[in-house]
């Protein structure tokens, strides 16, 4: 992970904090949008 990934996911996981959904809500989003990319 380069330091503009770590940031974007560090970004978007404040939103979610502040959001309060929950990590595991958060990670099942990230890796859906990792395999969208991929």
């Amino acid at each position: 992970m380069n330091k503009i990934d770590l940031k974007i996911f560090l970004e978007i996981k404040n939103w979610y904090d502040k959001k309060e959904f929950r990590l595991d809500v958060y990670y099942s989003h990230m890796i859906l949008s990792l395999r969208k990319v991929g």
